[in-house]
């Protein structure tokens, strides 16, 4: 009926089916019409006491109290249904792509192995599936019973029997890949956007911090339907842990590209080996060209001829400038020079900046993208069965 992994509870519907033999009931049908079978209500005669040792039922047991089938021969059989909760120890390592083993424990409280002995029924390994009606969260893989021969430590002496059935379901994954694994995956796609937005788009780092908190809001709903134990750390968790993780690194790497990218000549120098490192060797490796509006622009103001624009030179007879007056015009020349040299220089350094900005956010997209894809085949195929069906299972 229902599987609480949260507080590690299974509930079932079960019909359970007992059968033994009371001599003190038989009787011969020639003496009574031929009345082979009669039924009596359960208070008026013995049965066994049999209770489900695991229940976390508070009324303990859950079982209706039907009538008893008693045939001539001293048969005796009672079918109870019930609706039972019992406890079930829920191992969430592989979730949500989990095989779950539910232990259903019935045996005697009273009557050790030496006054009843509980069997299975003659060729009967498992307990009946026929009236299952299939669950749209689980598969049922089947329903396997052992005989136990135990000695507790009030009764050394006397061992005491129990029917244990294992209710073996297998969670079925389509609704968590839809709603939870497929939703993951797009968003550590969407992290690698982080190294393709422009840095004079100002979005980097607001953009990288909006899908964090999306997959914190995902991990929080993993984490409100999982029980709090530290047994194990489920798959899935692990898997939003490494994504987070990527995630949380393109933000500091956001911040790195953006101080690159917004530096100057008048408060950063370009170093020698980021220069050579990044600028030169990696933007090779990643065949990356500096492109013409980074590079500085020429001293000289061309036409679209590509020559220098001359004014017409006034005459000789128009004007004589003194010695004095061309020492002045020289200098302010030589001035001038010097600051377009200088704003060259920087325009230069700028671009160099700019441009290993471009390059480092060339990089980590390619580096984020091969962690992205290692870690999602390494952590999800890394799950037994994940494309097994219920019956490959089963067999």
């Amino acid at each position: 009926m229902d599987v609480d992994e949260k507080n590690q509870v299974i509930q079932t519907n079960l019909w359970l089916i007992m059968q033994w033999s009371d001599y003190k009931l038989a009787w011969n049908p020639a003496d009574y019409e031929n009345i082979t079978e009669i039924r009596l209500p359960a208070k008026l005669l013995w049965k066994p006491d049999i209770l489900m040792y695991n229940s976390a039922d508070p009324k303990f047991d859950g079982s209706y109290p039907v009538n008893m089938v008693v045939y001539n021969s001293g048969f005796v059989q009672q079918m109870p249904p019930g609706i039972f909760t019992s406890s079930c120890l829920i191992n969430i390592r592989w979730f949500p792509f989990d095989i779950q083993s539910c232990q259903l424990k019935f045996g005697s409280w009273t009557y050790d192995g030496t006054k009843i002995n509980l069997k299975v029924q003659a060729g009967v390994s498992t307990g009946s599936t026929d009236g299952y009606r299939k669950s749209g969260e689980w598969d049922l893989l089947g329903v396997p019973v052992e005989r136990n021969v135990v000695l507790y430590d009030c009764c050394p002496d006397n061992p005491y029997i129990d029917l244990t059935y294992s209710i073996n379901v297998r969670r079925r994954k389509l609704y968590y890949l839809v709603n939870i694994v497929l939703p993951c995956v797009m968003l550590a796609v969407l992290t690698l956007l982080t190294f393709t937005i422009p840095c004079e788009a100002g979005e980097k780092i607001s953009f990288s911090v909006t899908i964090l908190l999306s997959l914190t809001v995902f991990q929080l709903m993993v984490a409100e339907a999982l029980p709090a134990t530290s047994d194990a750390v489920p798959v899935i968790a692990v898997y939003f842990c490494c994504v987070m993780l990527l995630n949380s690194s393109s933000v500091a790497f956001a911040v790195l590209v953006l101080s690159y990218h917004h530096r100057g000549a008048m408060t950063h120098r370009m170093p020698a080996y980021i220069k050579n490192g990044i600028c030169v060797w990696l933007a090779w490796l990643l065949r990356m060209k500096q492109s013409e509006e980074e590079e500085p622009r020429s001293a000289h103001h061309r036409g679209s001829s590509g020559k220098v624009n001359r004014s017409p030179s006034p005459s000789l007879s128009d004007c004589t400038p003194t010695r004095t007056e061309l020492r002045t015009i020289l200098k302010e020349l030589r001035l001038i020079t010097e600051q377009m040299k200088k704003k060259q220089e920087e325009e230069k350094v700028v671009a160099d900046w700019k441009f290993a900005s471009r390059v480092i956010d060339r990089l980590l997209l390619w580096v984020f993208l091969i962690l992205t894809l290692t870690s999602t085949c390494a952590i999800l195929l890394t799950v037994p069965n994940m494309f097994a069906s219920s019956q490959e299972i089963i067999t």
